[in-house]
């Protein structure tokens, strides 16, 4: 807070402050985040967002500067702004793993349910629609598997992207295009379209022994697609077939 400036003149200043992060950061990457804001501002270090997102912060406005009053203001001023230019909110997932699975990442102190889907809600340019997401992760998805068919690379992003589906495209990672998330995606797609999966979880296989049945062969598609033209790689495909109760299918 300094020193002889008026309510007002500290209202203006933090808005100039929070527009022009937000500004920065939609002209950088064609959407905003309350992290890019705050990052942006001064007010949140990267390395405590990193030491967050590892679970060695309790919660995001822990390491934010500033007094609660502050970065609620902030936040609303985040909000106003995003509404005025038009941009599109859309709620982004943010958790780490842990041996017992995902844990949702916690932002404000209270932990209440509106302040904190307010801090995962991203606001996206019109331009960045989602035809163009999709597009997007096609492209980045072929240049970390460039083996894998044309086909496969839209289907992968249209079905990790759809909107409401909570997957992995749907998450912060994804929609930065982060190499774990893409390739999670391939992982997923493959092991639901390539092996028996599906199968064995309906013949009342649990979820961790299915998984660990089929691991083989999702490494063996994933490394292919890794390494190995297009060509190169449905010949391998029309090589590999496996059976199933309906009979024989190319894997």
């Amino acid at each position: 807070m300094l020193v002889g400036m008026s309510n007002s003149d500290r209202q203006a200043s933090l808005e100039e402050r929070v527009i022009r992060a937000a500004e920065a950061a939609l002209s950088r990457q064609q959407y905003v985040s309350a992290i890019d804001v705050f990052c942006g501002m001064g007010l949140l270090l990267p390395m405590h967002v990193d030491s967050w997102r590892k679970g060695r912060v309790d919660y995001l406005e822990r390491v934010i500067q500033g007094n609660l009053h502050k970065i609620s203001s902030s936040m609303a001023i985040f909000r106003h702004w995003a509404q005025e230019k038009g941009l599109k909110p859309s709620e982004t997932g943010y958790g780490r793993k842990a041996r017992s699975g995902t844990i949702p990442l916690q932002f404000s102190k209270s932990g209440d349910p509106a302040i904190e889907q307010s801090y995962r809600t991203h606001y996206i340019s019109p331009a960045l629609s989602e035809r163009k997401l999709v597009a997007r992760m096609a492209k980045q998805i072929g240049v970390l598997f460039p083996g894998c068919p044309a086909p496969e690379l839209a289907s992968i992003a249209e079905h990790t992207a759809a909107r409401g589906s909570e997957r992995v495209g749907r998450t912060e990672a994804g929609r930065n295009l982060e190499e774990r998330a893409l390739t999670a995606a391939v992982i997923a797609a493959v092991r639901h379209k390539h092996t028996e999966y599906d199968e064995l979880l309906q013949r009342g296989m649990d979820r961790a022994s299915a998984r660990e049945t089929v691991a083989g062969k999702i490494d063996e598609i994933v490394a292919a697609w890794r390494t190995l033209g297009h060509s190169a790689h449905w010949a391998m495909r029309r090589s590999i077939l496996y059976a199933s109760e309906e009979g024989t299918f190319l894997c």
